[in-house]
C-alpha cells in the first residue's frame, strides 16, 4: 500500500528526483528489529521513487559529515546561526534541519 501511494505521489506531482535519508550503521554490528522495519520501508520508498525511471538519491549524514563543509552534519543540524544564514522563512524545527541539511548537501554536488 505505501508502495502504491509514493509512486501515484511521485506521478501526480511530476517529482523528478528524490532525496532518501540513508540508514545509519551500528558500529556493534547488531540491528534492532526497529532498524530492519525502517530498512525495509527505506527500500520499498526507493523502489516506489524510482518507478518510471526516476533517480534517488540515497545520503547518509555520516556522507554528508565527510563531504559537506568542514563540520559534521550533527554540528550543522545543531547551529541556529547556520540556519538563519542559509534559509529564509520560519525556523526549522530539528527533523527539518536535518532533511534540509540533505537537500543542500545534495544540491552542492
Amino acid at each position: 500500500m505505501i508502495h502504491q501511494q509514493l509512486r501515484d505521489y511521485v506521478k501526480e506531482n511530476n517529482i523528478e528526483t528524490s532525496i532518501v535519508k540513508g540508514s545509519a550503521v551500528s558500529r556493534k554490528g547488531g540491528g534492532k528489529l526497529a532498524n530492519l522495519e525502517s530498512a525495509k520501508l527505506r527500500g520499498v520508498a526507493i523502489c516506489a521513487l524510482r518507478e518510471g525511471g526516476r533517480p534517488v538519491i540515497v545520503e547518509t549524514k555520516a556522507h554528508i559529515s565527510k563531504t559537506f563543509g568542514d563540520r559534521k552534519a550533527d554540528e550543522y543540524i545543531q547551529d541556529d546561526k547556520f540556519w538563519t544564514e542559509n534559509t529564509v522563512g520560519q525556523d526549522l524545527r530539528g527533523g527539518s534541519r536535518e532533511a534540509a541539511l540533505l537537500l543542500l548537501a545534495v544540491r552542492g554536488e
